[in-house]
């Protein structure tokens, strides 16, 4: 099990939550609040927990496998990168959850840009995509694995209005 531990700038440290299954992700919303993901005991599942001060998990979102990164949009809606189910999914501030990208290959991090756009870090290398309506094929080329995938081909931005349509490449 590991432990969610806020280090100060002096060097001292104090453990937040303890225990918390493989925690991958924290995030804090708008007005301070923590969010940590994190599998589920058996190691299978996953969730996204409210951390409350007294270092209490609550979940707030399951039926998710091995999820990694979070990021809050402006409008309050906590963005999830399942990894283990290939999708980000998002959790508005009613609770509503939606799947809104599949077809993933790994996704790890998750971050706004300001413009907006949603920016994914997939960890499987190699991976291309191509969208052909409402379905997502993906297709492998000979590539070399890189274990610390670094450059643009691993990173994908997804333009989140009028619709999530394709990857595109963008500065930032």
């Amino acid at each position: 099990a590991g432990s969610i531990t806020l280090y100060e700038t002096t060097g001292a440290s104090r453990q937040i939550a303890r225990p918390v299954t493989l925690p991958y992700g924290l995030v804090f919303d708008a007005r301070g609040a923590l969010y940590a993901s994190h599998a589920a005991p058996s190691r299978t599942g996953g969730f996204v927990s409210h951390v409350a001060p007294d270092g209490t998990l609550t979940a707030i979102v399951s039926d998710l496998k091995l999820p990694r990164g979070l990021a809050f949009d402006a409008a309050g809606n906590l963005w999830i990168a399942d990894y283990g189910n290939g999708r980000i999914v998002r959790r508005s501030p009613d609770g509503t959850v939606t799947p809104v990208v599949t077809g993933l290959a790994g996704p790890s991090g998750i971050a706004f840009n300001s413009l907006g756009e949603l920016l994914v870090v997939e960890e499987t290398a190699g991976a291309e995509r191509e969208r052909q309506g409402d379905r997502d094929r993906r297709s492998r080329r000979s590539k070399p694995h890189h274990r610390f995938p670094i450059g643009p081909e691993f990173l994908r931005v997804w333009p989140l209005e009028p619709a999530l349509s394709r990857p595109r490449a963008r500065g930032w």
